[in-house]
């Protein structure tokens, strides 16, 4: 029996071990959360955008202490398509939505057309999309 409960403990141990760190993705209140949920096979991005007309942006992967965030004011048009992020002391950037396999990906103009083919699967992979 005490064998067994040996066994059994270093069993969870390993798993427990090699088990992939679990990301919390934090509710944050804001208008909008955006998240690419990486870290691991990607460099992640969480954008989250308050009531106020700030956001933040952070970049993170699964190193530990690897993660950095940015600040600004944003602009969201009325019909939630076309974002402008205005980091402070840095150039802004725009992000457009697309509607895509009942996702919303929010992309450079240069990609709105090219993560709707099927052969970007990588592309919808590291864009941000909609936190539910």
């Amino acid at each position: 029996m005490r064998l067994l409960h040996s066994v059994a403990f270093l069993f969870c141990l390993l798993v427990v071990g090699c088990s992939q760190p679990s990301r919390t993705i934090r509710r944050e209140s804001g208008v909008l959360l955006l998240d690419n949920r990486g870290g691991f096979s990607h460099a992640g991005r969480r954008i989250a955008l308050r009531t106020d007309g700030s956001y933040t942006d952070t970049t993170y992967t699964d190193v530990i202490g690897d993660e950095h965030t940015k600040r600004g004011r944003y602009t969201l048009n009325p019909e939630r398509t076309h974002l402008i992020l205005s980091p402070q002391n840095d150039e802004a950037q725009d992000l457009f939505r697309v509607d895509y396999g009942g996702q919303q990906y929010w992309v450079r103009e240069a990609d709105r057309e090219r993560i709707t083919q099927s052969s970007e699967s990588w592309l919808r992979q590291i864009s941000v999309r909609v936190v539910p």
